[in-house]
């Protein structure tokens, strides 16, 4: 659109600049008074000889002169012949000063001066190489018109190019995703300033969302496949032993497949429920509960637990507040982050869990629950994958608890259900912090 407006006003520019004169500025009335100053000086110098007032060009400008009571003019001779009758009549009936364009020339004036006691009209005449724009003004209509058309589609075509190549960057790269080939991404388009650049960058965050979750997908299907397999291994491993076995070796291997298959229970009730929980079809049963009726058992068995296990466990003072909950799946949720306290702290060690009543700034209050332990505590690069499913830090200390990497990733889950937060921090020298935010209200 800007193309066409200069290439429109460079093909009428002629038609503009012949319209009429044009009353001068501010710049050409200042340019007036110094041609008269310096005119005046000359006067004086030579007061016979009206040609000497003139001067020599100063700038590519000639000053001269009309005579009112001669009626002549005093300039060179090949200037004057170029005006036409009917404008030397024009601009000397004019009663301001104007900007006269001509082909070759243009013309400042009238302006009425006295030297020697003798009324003058002063004018400026500056000789004008032709411009590139008069040069084009003065082409033929039908030239004129095939330069703006062309011009006009080369700039369309340029347009369009920068809009469609982007785009069909951008299918070339979803139709590479939907393949299969989840490295695809439009980086190029995102590289972009505008609206496209914008629209890359969105499709490549949708395109590492969809890797993410595929490979999380791909995953979890292996770690499942995998802590399936080991205690199923081990209760074949059982049974073949108990159906060789005499007397009491038998009631031990039995005893053993009995471990094996709860815990192959456990271990398929957790991966259903993270499931629903995934899926969003959980049905949750939210009631008004107070807190203290909420963990008052769970703490009594964290107590229990952490003695048998030669350890000590603390808690703070439980404030008097409601949580709205689905009770049973909030207990497991702080069940399972004590238990994980206890089971990897030191022996000897405590395990503390204190309540704070916190004011946020939506003015909105949240109960924030925080469990530290005096364990080894969490890689600080794998802080952030501690609420993934299956995720151990290594495998021997998982087999020495027996747990499957479900607790901790079922206790997030449920924390998001709730409009809460959970996040782990590691403590100095030894020991991990996991704190949960939950929204709350007093009681009255």
């Amino acid at each position: 659109m800007s193309s066409t407006v200069v290439l429109t006003y460079v093909t009428t520019y002629h038609d503009f600049s012949q319209a009429g004169p044009q009353v001068a500025d501010s710049v050409e009335l200042s340019h007036l008074d110094q041609v008269e100053k310096r005119v005046f000086r000359l006067s004086n110098l030579h007061p016979n000889r009206v040609r000497r007032w003139i001067g020599p060009p100063r700038n590519g400008d000639h000053a001269i002169l009309y005579d009112l009571q001669n009626k002549m003019w005093y300039a060179p001779p090949h200037l004057i012949h170029q005006f036409k009758h009917e404008r030397l009549n024009e601009m000397l009936s004019s009663r301001q000063s104007y900007r006269w364009n001509e082909e070759k020339f243009f013309v400042i004036g009238p302006k009425k001066a006295t030297f020697n006691q003798r009324e003058y009209l002063l004018f400026i005449i500056n000789r004008k190489p032709p411009t590139f724009f008069f040069q084009v003004s003065r082409l033929p209509l039908k030239l004129k018109l095939m330069i703006e058309l062309l011009t006009t589609a080369l700039f369309s075509y340029i347009l369009a190019y920068s809009i469609a190549r982007p785009i069909k960057q951008l299918r070339t790269t979803s139709h590479h995703l939907a393949c299969g080939d989840l490295t695809s991404r439009a980086h190029s388009v995102a590289k972009r300033n505008d609206e496209l650049g914008q629209l890359g960058k969105d499709f490549n965050f949708m395109a590492e969302q969809i890797e993410r979750l595929i490979l999380s997908h791909k995953r979890l299907m292996g770690d499942i496949s995998h802590e399936l397999r080991s205690p199923l291994t081990r209760l074949q491993l059982a049974l073949g032993l108990a159906q060789s076995a005499e007397g009491e070796d038998v009631e031990k291997y039995f005893k053993r497949i009995e471990k094996e298959a709860n815990q192959l229970e456990t271990m398929i009730a957790d991966v259903l429920t993270l499931s629903r929980l995934n899926s969003e079809t959980q049905h949750l049963d939210i009631a008004e509960m107070p807190l203290k009726t909420l963990v008052s058992p769970i703490l009594e068995d964290a107590k229990f637990e952490a003695h048998a296990a030669g350890k000590k466990f603390i808690s703070g003072a439980i404030p008097d507040v409601m949580l709205y909950v689905d009770a049973q799946l909030m207990a497991s949720a702080i069940e399972n982050v004590i238990r994980n306290a206890i089971k990897y702290t030191h022996d000897g060690t405590t395990v503390s869990i204190d309540f704070q009543c916190l004011e946020c700034q939506n003015q909105e209050r949240q109960l924030m629950i925080a469990v530290q332990d005096n364990g080894p505590g969490v890689p600080s690069e794998h802080l952030d994958k501690l609420f993934d499913a299956f995720y151990r830090v290594s495998d021997s200390r998982q087999r020495k608890t027996g747990g499957a990497g479900l607790g901790l990733a079922i206790t997030s889950k449920a924390i998001e259900i709730h409009h809460g937060a959970i996040t782990a921090d590691n403590l100095h020298p030894n020991g991990l912090k996991i704190t949960i935010h939950l929204p709350i209200h007093l009681m009255e």
